[in-house]
């Protein structure tokens, strides 16, 4: 995050670059005393966030964000002052803060955290840009079509899912020889009988997805049959290169971080629960719990708290034997002071552990929560 200091106080502007220098993920591009030095400067260098001081002479604080605001629109403006008279006309001015001297450093850290939220809402969705279709796994089999949205097959039988299922799950592999196909979703029936009703199937979906009009074919070769799909997109597949080629996790990146999580909306095929694709749904819920867990973590050490939670809450539904969310939610609920919820997220796990596994929580855990409640006392 990129930030400018202004005040014609030079012992105001050491105390604020002082209480910055705590923050890893801040870079000072300059402390000026003079605005009309600022102004120069926003007009060179781009900006995410400028802590204005409002007494000023020659050019006072509000003209001078007005100034700045139009020179970069985007920039995030926090004034700081002794007096709290201005309150009003700053936020009039759209400002993301104001700040009283003499300033802690818990109430810089509120702001921070203001910023560097504005900052990841702000940041441009790439995969959102994108026009096209694509098939779509997680949760269930649909497809997605630019601005239409999300759109719904009209499944003539189960079998027709399944079968355009199982064929998109084996796509990047060669075409599943039809035996195998009847084995799989035709196996209690005699050899003729199943024969028509893979053909007919097949019919059936090659019917369906050319009234869709999607750029998708069922080919027949080395008697049996693969999913061309040509340039189509499929959402795992997305969902995995953007994981591989994520930026590091920052808060200025959070944003990223977050459409990246949003993107997994279910299990693969986790509507149907095919056996069949149980072990490539169990790969992909692994990858995600990883990934959502790196997340909270950072979320909960930067004091983005209601991020981290509700990572935290995500975990804890997918794995519900596993301490990693619950605990998470304790470590929360103690920054925000509200040891009640603390103490029943503490409940649960013991709970939940005793009845399904006849275990205590993790002796770490126990004395976490024991030392949180002595600290408390």
């Amino acid at each position: 995050m990129k930030v400018l200091l202004v005040d014609d106080e030079s012992l105001a502007l050491r105390s604020m670059e002082k209480l910055l220098s705590k923050h890893g993920d801040i870079e000072i591009a300059a402390s000026l005393m003079d605005p009309r030095q600022a102004l120069v400067f926003a007009v060179e260098q781009k900006l995410d966030a400028i802590f204005l001081d409002l007494e000023m002479p020659e050019i006072g604080g509000m003209e001078l964000a007005a100034r700045l605001s139009t020179v970069q629109p985007d920039v995030n403006i926090i004034f700081v002052t002794a007096f709290d008279q201005y309150a009003v006309d700053a936020f009039e001015l759209n400002a993301l803060d104001y700040i009283l001297k003499p300033i802690s450093e818990s109430r810089l850290g509120k702001t921070l955290n203001r910023v560097r939220k504005a900052l990841a809402e702000a940041s441009p969705d790439v995969d959102a840009q994108e026009t096209g279709t694509m098939l779509c796994c997680f949760q269930s089999l649909h497809w997605i079509h630019g601005a239409a949205g999300v759109q719904s097959f009209s499944w003539r039988t189960n079998k027709t899912q399944e079968l355009l299922s199982i064929l998109l799950h084996h796509r990047n592999g060669p075409a599943l020889h039809k035996e195998v196909l009847l084995d799989m979703l035709w196996h209690e029936q005699d050899p003729a009988r199943a024969g028509v009703q893979l053909h007919t199937t097949i019919y059936q979906i090659r019917k369906m997805l050319k009234e869709q009009e999607l750029a998708v074919q069922v080919v027949y070769e080395h008697e049996g049959y693969r999913l061309q799909l040509d340039q189509m997109r499929v959402d795992v597949e997305v969902w995995e290169a953007g994981l591989l080629k994520s930026p590091e996790l920052s808060v200025a990146e959070l944003g990223a971080h977050k459409r990246l999580l949003d993107m997994y909306k279910g299990d693969y095929f986790g509507e149907s629960q095919y056996v069949w694709a149980e072990s490539e749904r169990e790969r992909l819920r692994l990858l995600r719990w990883t990934y959502l867990q790196r997340f909270a973590d950072f979320c909960l050490e930067q004091e983005l708290l209601q991020e981290a939670g509700e990572a935290y809450q995500q975990m804890k539904e997918q794995f519900p034997l596993a301490e990693d969310g619950y605990f998470g939610l304790m470590q929360v609920y103690h920054k925000r002071g509200n040891f009640a919820e603390m103490k029943q997220q503490y409940a649960m796990l013991r709970n939940r552990l005793q009845e399904d596994l006849d275990i205590p929580p993790s002796k770490a855990i126990i004395n976490w929560y024991n030392e949180s409640f002595g600290q408390r006392a």
